[in-house]
């Protein structure tokens, strides 16, 4: 498995996601705090990151004048199904994974980014939004605690 995530310009970033044989590569603009929204849609869907764990969460990744839509899903405490949507609803991406093995891999490529970066060259890079610090943390500790 793997991830990655990288700034790409001003207001822009990269990357793509890889699970088995499957890989789906991403742009996303400055148009939503795309980032801050993945890692809190990690989060809500954590035992023992956060009180009450939900089932799924979603966000959207602008990728102007596309859209994405991720959608994460549970399948217990242990697996989650991955869905990506286009704008016009077609699955473009759909996968299972371990949920420890997708936090570890998104974890150490911001992990990667924020060693690159810093908060404030983030920040510089991203212009509408701060690095989102605590939820980037709150994962950090998980994965940590959890190996």
């Amino acid at each position: 498995m793997e991830f990655d995530y990288q700034l790409s310009g001003t207001g822009w970033a990269r990357g793509y996601l890889k699970i088995n044989n499957k890989k789906f590569n991403f742009i996303a603009s400055y148009l939503t705090d795309a980032l801050n929204d993945l890692l809190k849609s990690l989060l809500i869907i954590t035992p023992k990151c956060v009180p009450y764990p939900q089932k799924k969460s979603s966000f959207i990744m602008e990728q102007e004048p596309e859209r994405t839509v991720w959608k994460f899903e549970t399948q217990d405490d242990k697996n989650v199904f991955i869905t990506i949507v286009n704008k016009n609803e077609a699955v473009v991406f759909q996968e299972q994974c371990l949920l420890d093995d997708l936090l570890t891999v998104v974890v150490k490529s911001i992990s990667k980014l924020l060693k690159k970066h810093g908060i404030k060259g983030y920040k510089k890079s991203w212009v509408n939004y701060e690095f989102p610090l605590d939820e980037y943390q709150r994962l950090h500790n998980y994965i940590n605690k959890a190996d």
